[in-house]
């Protein structure tokens, strides 16, 4: 997955089946992702029903 420009972070766990990637999705896409582990020999499965991870900073907390 590293070399998929726009992904910042992938923690791919092939023993419990499932990847977590933090990603730019103005650069990087899910058919990006997909094709980076076909040439792995790997299947990606989105499940689009799960809800998405957004991180962000709060500023103002004392």
């Amino acid at each position: 997955m590293e070399s998929v420009e726009g992904i910042e972070s992938a923690d791919v766990s092939l023993s419990e089946k499932r990847a977590v990637v933090v990603y730019d999705k103005d650069i990087a896409s899910k058919e990006d992702m997909k094709k980076a582990l076909e040439e792995k020999n790997l299947e990606a499965i989105f499940d689009d029903k799960k809800l998405e991870t957004i991180e962000f900073t709060v500023e103002g907390m004392n």
